[in-house]
């Protein structure tokens, strides 16, 4: 048993959380500020890393983060609070910073003046508890630590990964191998508790290939929800192969020629248009300042037909994966576009009070020490019925773009950018030249009215997400999507 498993075998705080009288003295307190209602998110973390170069280890370490954060949330807006709280007279304190930022903010009230609560909202935190197993006060008892820091398995994967992608001739390959656990329980005064669990293991791979003056970089992963221990070799080894091919494919390749061309992306590269274009645009805080192309109940871009869009928890041994968000709620699958027609907002609880949407289970945070965002987590373009290579054959001359290594819209001037890291030319519907360092760009209203068609070969994509300075994994499922028309730009 490592130190780290000690330190958060016991349960501490989350164990004290389960007591009644507690959980209703640190609710109580928050609400004095007169918030509506009040939450308390517990979180234990675990992180392992390795990074090798070349066959020597760079770094590895391992780390064990524990806090709180605890918001006071109503009509004057939200207040959090986060600490270590590593006990319950700190927990209490936090509690009443909390309160004391909500009164602060809403302006003030009159002495003794009770918290505004909505419909509903239980006169106790005792009550969230009536149902309680006291056999599950400990939300670890299913966490394996072991696993979660078995650094010497996770050196000995990353080694296999390099090792597989040295079996051909390359100039340089790095590794960085991380794996996590964490642990969550959540009580809030509406309508109770929740605790879980998420894991996940990542291996990136970046190999180098050389020919004279040209050296070029491949780049593969492998991600999964499992922790280290319960993962062999293989898809290491598989990600190593994979970075190391690409780099060899576009060895010696140009630049596609400046060109307004139709563009087919493949399943790989259309998931960073589904993540950008159909799925960020969904989420409430977008929609409701204005930014969002795909506005339910406002004008949109006339989308095709072919287009129907959900947002939901990864499947099974997906990245990302969790079966509730971070407030507590589970989190089903929305639909956000039906058949061309935006049709859904993604929320989390703050924002679906606001504005009497749904409630859909989108409320992220990388951490117990950030705030509560409206976040997409497993974004899906459903799949078509016409084949990939249908989609190239009708393209005339256009671009294939294989692969993609990255994609972001310009929040000023609304310019989508696709990064292409492998593409083919196409000229009267047949696969040629291939080539490399070149990006794809629109407007993406321009984009969004372009798209004609979707095959039937839908692949999901692991991706890290950053917005507003949170990262969170999650992931894009897409198939080989047909654009009518995207500006090509030579690296």
């Amino acid at each position: 048993m490592t130190d780290l498993h000690r330190a958060a075998g016991a349960g501490g705080l989350a164990d004290a959380l389960g007591d009644p009288a507690l959980a209703r003295r640190v609710l109580d307190r928050a609400l004095a500020g007169r918030a509506a209602w009040a939450e308390v998110y517990h979180e234990v973390r675990t992180d392992g890393s390795v990074t090798m170069n070349d066959g020597e280890r760079t770094s590895r370490s391992a780390s064990l983060t524990e806090g709180v954060g605890l918001r006071a949330v109503g009509p004057a807006g939200t207040c959090n609070v986060y600490g270590p709280a590593p006990d319950p007279a700190a927990l209490l304190r936090l509690a009443e910073r909390a309160a004391d930022a909500y009164d602060a903010l809403a302006g003030g009230g009159a002495p003794g003046e009770p918290p505004t609560a909505p419909a509903g909202r239980p006169e106790s935190a005792a009550r969230l508890w009536a149902d309680a197993n006291p056999a599950d006060a400990n939300p670890w008892a299913d966490a394996r630590w072991d696993e979660t820091l078995d650094l010497g398995r996770l050196e000995a994967h990353a080694a296999a990964a390099l090792a597989a992608a040295t079996e051909t001739d390359t100039d340089g390959v790095r590794v960085r191998a991380t794996t996590w656990s964490r642990s969550v329980v959540v009580v809030n005064s509406l309508d109770g508790r929740a605790r879980w669990t998420t894991r996940g293991t990542r291996f990136a791979v970046d190999a180098f290939a050389r020919r004279g003056a040209d050296r070029r970089r491949g780049r593969a992963n492998h991600c999964s929800d499992l922790p280290v221990g319960a993962i062999d070799a293989a898809p290491a080894q598989d990600a190593g192969r994979r970075a190391a091919a690409q780099a060899h494919r576009v060895l010696g390749t140009s630049a596609a020629p400046p060109a307004a061309v139709p563009v087919v992306l493949a399943p790989a590269a259309a998931a960073l248009l589904v993540h950008e274009l159909l799925g960020h645009p969904c989420e409430a805080d977008m929609v409701a300042g204005g930014t969002s192309p795909l506005r339910p109940s406002g004008p949109a871009p006339a989308l095709d037909s072919c287009v129907t869009v959900l947002d939901g928890c990864p499947p099974q041994g997906g990245w990302g994966r969790a079966d509730r968000d971070d407030e507590g709620t589970p989190n089903a699958e929305t639909v956000v576009i039906d058949r061309g027609v935006p049709s859904g907002v993604l929320t989390d609880r703050a924002s679906a009070e606001a504005h009497g949407w749904a409630l859909t289970g989108n409320g992220r945070r990388q951490s117990y020490a950030h705030p509560v965002l409206p976040r997409v987590s497993g974004t899906r373009l459903a799949a078509g019925t016409s084949s990939a290579d249908a989609l190239v054959a009708g393209l005339g001359d256009g671009l294939w773009v294989l692969a993609a290594q990255g994609g972001s819209v310009n929040a000023r001037t609304g310019m989508l950018t696709i990064d292409v890291k492998e593409a083919r030319l196409v000229r009267g519907g047949v696969p040629g030249e291939r080539v490399s360092a070149t990006a794809v760009a629109a407007h993406a209203r321009d984009v969004l009215r372009g798209i004609r068609a979707v095959a039937d070969d839908p692949l999901t994509c692991p991706m890290i997400c950053g917005k507003h300075g949170q990262w969170i994994p999650v992931a894009a499922q897409a198939p080989s999507v047909l654009v009518e028309r995207m500006q090509t730009v030579g690296g």
